[in-house]
C-alpha cells in the first residue's frame, strides 16, 4: 500500500491544480440552490436555504454558497466554498482523483487543500483493517505522527473512520476520513499548516462533511 503525505502530497496537488482548473470548471457546477424549498410568505419575507444533506458524515457548517463537484468514474460528490478551486489530477501512483485548492494558495507551493484519493484493493480488506494499514504506513514516514482523535462515523451509510492528526513536528494538522466500500478504499484528507488549520477548518470540514457516493 503506497500511502504518502506533506511535500509529495502537495507537489501532487500542485500539478493537479495546474493541469486541470480547465476540466474542473466543465465537471463542477453551482449545487442546488434553495428556490425548491422556498416557501411562499405573504408579507414577502425570504425563505430559508434548506441544509445540505451531510448524509451521516463529518459536520457541515452553515456556509451560504457553495459549489457541486461529481466525479462520474469513481461514484463520488462533494461540495465546495466559493473561492476554493476544485481539480481533477492525471493519474498518479497516489490514487489522486480530485483536489480542491483554498483560496490565496500560491500554486507553485500550495499547502492548504483538501484531496480525494481511491485506491483499488488487490483483496478484501475490512474498514478497520485498511485504516490499520494505512496507519502503519503513515507512522513509517512520519514518525512523529500524533494522532489528536480517532472515530467511527458513516458515508452514505457506510461506516468509516475519521481521524485528526498532526506531523512534522506539528506543522502541518490533518483532518482524514478512510471508508472502504467494495473493492476501493476512498480517502478524503483536510491537509493545512497548523497556523491556519483554525481558520480554514470551517471549509475543509465543508468539503469533506460532503462527501457522498452518487
Amino acid at each position: 500500500m503506497s500511502f504518502r503525505h506533506g511535500i509529495l502530497l502537495a507537489m501532487l496537488v500542485l500539478l493537479a491544480i495546474g493541469a486541470a482548473v480547465g476540466a474542473a470548471c466543465a465537471q463542477s457546477c453551482p449545487a442546488p440552490s434553495s428556490d425548491d424549498n422556498e416557501t411562499d410568505s405573504s408579507d414577502g419575507g425570504e425563505a430559508e436555504e434548506a441544509p445540505v444533506d451531510t448524509s451521516g458524515a463529518v459536520g457541515i457548517s452553515g456556509l451560504q454558497s457553495l459549489w457541486l463537484y461529481e466525479n462520474q468514474e469513481y461514484g463520488f460528490s462533494a461540495k465546495y466554498p466559493e473561492g476554493w478551486e476544485a481539480a481533477e489530477p492525471d493519474p498518479n501512483e497516489m490514487g489522486m482523483v480530485a483536489g480542491f485548492l483554498a483560496p490565496g494558495e500560491d500554486m507553485e507551493d500550495p499547502q492548504n487543500y483538501v484531496v480525494v484519493q481511491v485506491e483499488e484493493l488487490s483483496e478484501a480488506l475490512t474498514l478497520d483493517q485498511y485504516v490499520q494499514a494505512a496507519l502503519s504506513s503513515l507512522r513509517s514516514d512520519h514518525p512523529d505522527l500524533q494522532v489528536l482523535s480517532d472515530q467511527q462515523i458513516a458515508i452514505s451509510g457506510i461506516a468509516a473512520r475519521e481521524m485528526v492528526y498532526t506531523v512534522d513536528q506539528g506543522a502541518f494538522k490533518v483532518l482524514q476520513v478512510m471508508v472502504v466500500k467494495e473493492n476501493r478504499a476512498y480517502l478524503i484528507t483536510f491537509n493545512a499548516l497548523a497556523e491556519r488549520y483554525p481558520d480554514l477548518e470551517a471549509h475543509g470540514r465543508t468539503i469533506v462533511g460532503s462527501f457522498e457516493f452518487m
